[in-house]
């Protein structure tokens, strides 16, 4: 976490565009999730556009109500790996303890005008 950014903070009120691509403010499409849960579905929005991903998404099992809106909680959950360092190790662990061979891995954030090069630092020691 960069040192500027203190738990409880209020996070910078970036405009992104919601699941139907039409630009909000993010306290605005927030609400009641939290924000991980927000930045997720900002980002999974595109791909659960794409006709290859959604179908792939359902041979797993997931159902269209998974799909719609951004995704479900659980689905979002799924597929989103979030918190400390340690966290997102532990995630990346089980995917290949259940049989992936390789976990890729974004980092995702509500500014994306630049590289996430700290983050990608902070996570890299946890993940060798």
């Amino acid at each position: 976490m960069r040192s500027h950014i203190v738990p409880g903070a209020v996070f910078p009120d970036y405009a992104l565009p919601d699941e139907n691509s039409v630009p909000r403010r993010l306290s605005e499409i927030q609400g009641d999730d939290p924000l991980v849960l927000t930045l997720a579905r900002g980002h999974m929005g595109m791909y659960l556009q794409t006709v290859n991903y959604t179908n792939n998404l359902r041979r797993l099992g997931w159902t269209d109500e998974d799909l719609a809106d951004g995704g479900s909680d659980k689905l979002v959950d799924a597929i989103v790996a979030w918190g400390d360092a340690r966290a997102i190790r532990a995630r990346a662990e089980t995917h290949l303890a259940n049989g992936a061979d390789h976990v890729c891995l974004q980092v995702l954030r509500a500014d994306l005008t630049t590289h996430p090069l700290a983050e990608w630092r902070a996570l890299a020691p946890a993940l060798r």
